[in-house]
């Protein structure tokens, strides 16, 4: 199982323990407009924090790596659309 957990935004350690049925949890924090330096300027960014904790007996650690690549690459590009099709 799979849960998900809202941080929210005055917690600075996103770390979840994963306990019973859980294989594996995934952490939102909350979102932010940051500068990053690209392409030689600085533009605004919004940042989205996660973390994903996974009972390392179950889930192999390149799938799991796997997994947050993927999530990254697809937020923002019409992400809930794409999970409700």
């Amino acid at each position: 199982m799979l849960s998900c957990l809202s941080r929210g935004s005055k917690v600075k350690d996103n770390h979840q323990d994963v306990e019973g049925a859980e294989v594996a949890i995934l952490g939102v924090g909350k979102s932010q407009k940051k500068q990053i330096f690209i392409n030689g300027k600085f533009q605004t960014r919004t940042m989205l924090p996660i973390s994903l904790s996974y009972d390392h007996r179950i889930i192999d650690g390149a799938e799991a790596a796997r997994f947050n690549n993927d999530l990254k690459e697809n937020l923002g590009k019409n992400f809930a659309y794409k999970l409700a099709v």
